[in-house]
């Protein structure tokens, strides 16, 4: 056998191989856009939002197509299947872990804002007993929860004790990059969403920072680790507010998905020179004698 075979053997088997975390039926793919028809899609959203942030921020749009070309140009195809359904069902896929530890049926202590410890589920139960496909049908009621749980074991979110279960912490984070890229277009949606929203309407949404342009880097770690602890904190609260008014809702009112986010920055100074806003107009100013 050439190696050129073993090869090209190893690349089918590596690309047919990297697509495990999601089934994919026929309904789940991303739809195909009728000619003439407005452009829905996820990655249109993204890069027109940013687009039209950029734009409005002075940018030309021959410089922006200039940038996007020579970005595109640097680019090379993955070996991953673009699904833009794998985004949203990412997306909901804590909700379960998140749920665990807040419904009464489903922790060993009481409602929101106690230190509650989930409870040991089986997959199936009898009549209304809490049970593991239960809690997946809550989040996704429209999937299949044998599937789910295949996705929820794949990425480390739950473990096995005897015939119970157990999530195997309160949050849960996507360390495999496959998975975490997923993640990451979710929150760049959402800030884009949030960022476009508090620039054209009146009533404006979270949107905070702080920033120090001098921190000894001797520190960054050290900060690094109270700046995760304090978040922690803060979303685990805010986890259990949202779900107390999830929980709150009238029947057959309408509903929203509403989330929190928190992220740290490195700052790398790339541009020099003089802002143009601290240059003003350029007239001169009159003398007050």
């Amino acid at each position: 056998m050439s190696m050129g075979r073993t090869t090209k053997r190893m690349k089918r088997r590596s690309r047919s191989a990297s697509i495990p975390y999601v089934t994919k039926s026929d309904h789940a793919r991303t739809p195909q856009r009728r000619a003439g028809a407005p452009d829905s899609s996820f990655e249109y959203e993204c890069l027109s939002l940013f687009y039209e942030i950029l734009a409005e921020a002075g940018l030309p749009k021959a410089r922006l197509l200039e940038v996007s070309n020579s970005a595109i140009g640097r680019l090379k195809d993955s070996q991953r299947s673009w699904n833009a359904a794998d985004l949203g069902y990412f997306q909901r896929l804590p909700h379960v872990v998140s749920l665990w530890h807040l419904l009464t049926e489903y922790v060993d202590a009481e409602y929101v804002h106690s230190k509650a410890r989930p409870r040991k589920l089986k997959l199936t139960a009898a009549g209304n007993e809490p049970s593991l496909y239960g809690l997946i049908r809550r989040v996704f009621p429209k999937e299949n929860p044998q599937d789910v749980l295949k996705t929820l074991r794949r990425v480390g979110a739950v473990r096995r004790s005897g015939e119970f279960w157990l999530p195997t912490a309160r949050t849960l984070v996507f360390k495999k990059p496959q998975v975490a890229r997923l993640g990451i277009l979710n929150e760049i949606r959402n800030f884009l969403r949030t960022a476009k929203s508090n620039l054209t309407r009146r009533e404006k949404l979270l949107q905070r920072s702080v920033f120090n342009p001098a921190v000894p880097t001797r520190q960054l770690h050290s900060v690094n680790a109270k700046e995760k602890v304090d978040a922690d904190r803060f979303l685990i609260l805010r986890d259990a507010d949202l779900t107390s008014e999830q929980q709150a809702a009238l029947a057959g009112e309408p509903v929203a998905g509403i989330g929190i986010g928190t992220y740290a920055y490195r700052d790398t100074p790339l541009i020099t020179g003089r802002s143009a806003m601290r240059r003003g107009s350029g007239r001169k100013k009159k003398r007050i004698r």
